[in-house]
């Protein structure tokens, strides 16, 4: 059943009109305008913190499953880290995991670009401090090298099939670290050819998985070979 409509009377119509007037009679254009940009600014300003909030809240669910998934591969080796495994130790659904990465080796070149970006930050600082050739030469290769050696290859006990991965399933991102440590490498030595020879010779002193302290004095010998200032 239609509910009845109630006809305003044209005299209350009428009022009502002129009240409206009234009001809008009593502000001037100016702070009207003020008004209206004040509650602009501040829906502006909370669509703003709602967005944020959903930034920094798939930001920290991005880190725990990268964090999670970086364990579980240094731990087990990358073969047998499963998306299910990653998924329980980062405590999040396979779903969830499915809208942040497409497959496990997107899963794991996030991992590496995370880990390397570090890195790089590292020895950019080291380039920018004032010093000598051999102290900058050695603070980058802190960065690049010795930081990470302890935690990723001699205390981690998948840690040698972990960069062995990334140069079997992250190609280009293996790559593209080799040129960025080129990059850096060249920085400081000057030329191309001569930053090149060093890096075959640094790849060398790895050759048998050596413990930190021996691969610091390795390094050292090897810089002193390069750089006398």
């Amino acid at each position: 059943m239609a509910k009845p409509r109630i006809a305003l009377n044209p005299k209350h119509s009428e009022r009502l009109c002129w009240g409206v007037r009234e009001v809008v009679r009593s502000y001037s254009f100016r702070e009207l305008k003020g008004t209206f940009y004040i509650r602009h600014r501040i829906e502006l300003q909370r669509f703003k913190n709602m967005q944020r909030k959903s930034f920094d809240r798939d930001a920290a669910r991005r880190r725990v499953i990268l964090d999670a998934a970086r364990d579980g591969i240094l731990k087990f080796g990358y073969a047998k880290s499963s998306l299910e495994d990653i998924a329980k130790q980062a405590a999040v659904s396979r779903p969830l995991i499915y809208r942040k990465f497409k497959s496990k080796e997107e899963i794991f070149g996030a991992v590496l670009e995370d880990l390397f970006e570090t890195q790089y930050r590292a020895a950019e600082h080291a380039l920018a401090k004032p010093g000598s050739r051999r102290e900058k030469l050695v603070s980058v290769y802190e960065a690049l090298l010795l930081d990470p050696w302890r935690e990723l290859i001699v205390d981690a006990p998948m840690g040698t099939e972990f960069y062995g991965a990334c140069r079997r399933v992250t190609p280009d991102i293996y790559e593209r670290r080799r040129k960025i440590q080129l990059k850096y490498t060249q920085a400081v030595l000057g030329t191309k050819e001569v930053s090149e020879v060093f890096m075959l010779a640094v790849d060398g002193l790895t050759q048998d998985l050596p413990a930190t302290k021996v691969l610091r004095g390795r390094l050292e010998v090897l810089i002193d070979r390069f750089v006398r200032d």
